[in-house]
């Protein structure tokens, strides 16, 4: 189970947290959607389960041992990919 436990995140000379206090569980074998506006924090909690930013706050889990653990242990078993801004056709 992947949990993620009070997670907050500011960017740097933000004056509003982008994440504030987020918790939620996502079972093993779970799909989860992440829905919302533009500002929403989508991304960067999305960035934080990558490893790419670091939580302000709050505690990322997968099957209660840190994410950080797991990164570690097992490097390959979480990752983002990014869609490029340029597109192509076929």
């Amino acid at each position: 189970m992947l949990s993620v436990d009070g997670v907050s995140f500011r960017y740097d000379g933000g004056e509003e947290p982008v994440l504030r206090e987020l918790s939620i569980r996502v079972p093993a074998g779970g799909i989860f959607g992440l829905l919302g506006p533009n500002g929403a924090g989508k991304t960067t909690l999305i960035s934080i389960l990558a490893g790419q930013l670091r939580a302000s706050a709050g505690r990322v889990t997968v099957d209660g041992a840190p994410l950080e653990e797991l990164r570690r242990r097992e490097p390959a078993s979480l990752g983002l990919v990014r869609r490029s801004s340029r597109s192509t056709r076929c």
